[in-house]
C-alpha cells in the first residue's frame, strides 16, 4: 500500500508529457521524412536523365543513310530527332519535367564513322518539398551526359 502511494506522488504530473514530447519532435520527424522523399525523387530523376542521354546518344550514333546511300549526320536526322527521342523518354517516365538537350561532338555534325557524339541532358529539380525550409534545394540543376562513337 505504501509503494502505491509513493508512485502516485512522484508521477502525478506526467499525464501529458508524451504528447508534449511528440509535438516537439514532430517537425523534426517531418523534415527527415520530406528530405528522404525529395532526395529519393532527385536520385530517380538523375537516373532517368542519365538513361535518356544514353538513349539519345545511341540513337544519334546508329548509321542512317539517305536514298542515295550517303550517311546522314545526326544533326540532320528527321522524324524523330535526337531531341525528340530524349524528350519522349523523359516524358514517359518524368511527366511534365522540362529537359534541355545539348548535342555536341564531331560526330554530331559529320556523322563520320568513329567520331564522338555527346548528348547532355539538363533539368531542374522537379519536386520541391523542402524549398520553403531550405531555399537552396529548390533550384538544384541535374545534369547527365553520354558520349558514344558513330557506327
Amino acid at each position: 500500500m505504501v509503494n502505491l502511494r509513493c508512485s502516485k506522488l512522484f508521477f502525478k504530473g506526467e499525464s501529458g508529457a508524451a504528447m508534449v514530447e511528440f509535438a516537439i519532435l514532430l517537425p523534426l520527424l517531418l523534415l527527415i521524412l520530406l528530405g528522404t522523399l525529395q532526395f529519393g525523387f532527385m536520385w530517380y530523376t538523375q537516373y532517368v536523365i542519365t538513361a535518356a542521354s544514353r538513349e539519345g546518344a545511341h540513337y544519334a550514333t546508329v548509321y542512317a543513310a539517305n536514298a542515295t546511300g550517303q550517311r546522314i549526320p545526326p544533326c540532320n536526322l528527321t522524324g524523330p530527332t535526337v531531341q525528340e527521342v530524349v524528350n519522349t523518354y523523359c516524358n514517359n517516365t518524368l511527366s511534365n519535367t522540362p529537359v534541355t538537350v545539348t548535342p555536341s561532338g564531331a560526330g554530331w555534325t559529320t556523322g563520320a564513322s568513329g567520331a564522338d557524339v555527346t548528348i547532355q541532358v539538363t533539368c531542374q529539380n522537379p519536386l520541391d518539398l523542402l524549398g520553403g525550409f531550405i531555399p537552396s534545394l529548390s533550384n538544384i540543376q541535374l545534369n547527365a551526359q553520354a558520349t558514344m562513337k558513330c557506327e
